[in-house]
């Protein structure tokens, strides 16, 4: 169910997923939102990766990629409770 990333493009695919999902539900703004949210995050994700990569320092990566697996675990489980309400 929850795929890891190491990358900014790796998260997005996984964002990609989850909105083809969303659209097989029913419409709930709420899980739009918390996608849309996600999608932000992945775009902070992707300057603290350019950022890492110029200065080699990854603790601030690995931190927010950290924020960020934890906030596409919360959504995964949501998404299959409304699937399973529908």
């Amino acid at each position: 169910m929850s795929k890891t990333f190491n990358t900014a493009e790796e998260a997005r695919d996984i964002i990609i997923d989850l909105r083809k999902q969303l659209a097989r539900l029913p419409y709930n703004a709420d899980l739009h939102k918390l996608v849309n949210n996600i999608g932000e995050m992945n775009s902070q994700l992707s300057r603290l990766e350019v950022e890492a990569r110029q200065t080699r320092k990854t603790h601030k990566f690995d931190a927010y990629k950290e924020e960020m697996i934890e906030a596409i675990k919360r959504l995964e489980h949501l998404v299959l409770m409304a699937k399973l309400m529908a």
